[in-house]
């Protein structure tokens, strides 16, 4: 059982950690999505959605059951959504770090290393939610694969 000192700290936490309440502070995490467009669905885009039929072709075939394809389209959408963090991860390191302008010497290379550190960071947590979903994707593939095989 949660002890009272327990319950009354969760509160006090819960309480200081409501996100922002001013209006810059709610205006600017409101824009956070557009930076990099990652929080987006591939189902919203057609070229993804051609790319995701395209893999979950290549993973599962014509014809196969319901459950397995859903499970080969999950796997496929993880896989584009991947593909397109590590080509926002790339852009990111291109635009820091463009030929010519690396000079380990400076103050200047620390600010740019620093603020590179800080976006990778942020790319980094749906990298993982990604592989995540492609993780539990592949899992449920695999038993549906073998229930139909009994």
């Amino acid at each position: 059982m949660t002890s009272a000192r327990k319950i009354a700290a969760n509160r006090a936490n819960a309480k200081a950690s409501t996100g922002p309440r001013t209006g810059r502070g709610k205006s600017k995490a409101a824009q956070n999505a557009r930076r990099h467009g990652l929080s987006l669905s591939v189902s919203g885009d057609p070229t993804h959605v051609a790319q995701v039929e395209k893999f979950t072709g290549k993973i599962v075939g014509k014809g196969t059951d319901p459950e397995i394809l859903e499970s080969a389209r999950r796997i496929a959408e993880a896989g584009v959504e991947l593909a397109r963090i590590r080509q926002v991860r790339h852009e990111l390191f291109a635009a820091h770090f463009s030929a010519g302008e690396i000079d380990t010497g400076t103050s200047g290379f620390a600010l740019k290393l620093s603020g590179l550190t800080k976006q990778l960071m942020l790319i980094d947590r749906y990298e993982r939610r990604a592989l995540s979903r492609r993780k539990f994707a592949i899992r449920k593939l695999d038993a549906a694969t073998l229930q139909g095989t009994k």
